[in-house]
């Protein structure tokens, strides 16, 4: 079997963990989305998803790599209601918690823009500064 070539398609080593929340509604608006990486938590996140079912397609790691993803953030590295327009590549999805409030869990490589990437590098140089 031949090996992929990992220079097709270009990732930083970023791991984000997901946590899909089902108790946004559709009048509370989008699911909640908490960004968690090694060394940065990017906090008051979310994502643009329906919300979350464990037997709806979102529920499979298939269905997230199909679609690109929309990410808002409020506070460093992004200003608040500037957005991330990104390709994410998801690892996984588990489904945790009860039939009322199932959460899927779910790691994604991101593959933001250069832009992104300087502004994110920025932030966490001033962390250690």
């Amino acid at each position: 079997m031949a090996r992929r070539d990992r220079r097709e398609q270009p990732r930083i080593p970023l791991e984000v963990e997901v946590l899909l929340d089902s108790r946004a509604d559709a009048t509370a608006g989008p699911l909640q989305l908490v960004l968690r990486t090694r060394n940065i938590n990017i906090r008051g996140a979310f994502l643009e998803l329906p919300e979350f079912d464990p037997k709806s397609p979102c529920a499979s790691a298939e269905w997230w790599n199909r679609r690109p993803v929309r990410i808002h953030a409020q506070g460093p590295p992004l200003t608040e209601g500037e957005a991330l327009d990104c390709q994410a590549v998801v690892r996984w999805v588990q489904r945790r918690g009860s039939k009322r409030r199932p959460v899927g869990v779910g790691v994604l490589f991101l593959q933001p823009s250069d832009r992104w990437l300087e502004a994110l590098q920025q932030f966490l140089d001033s962390l250690v500064a």
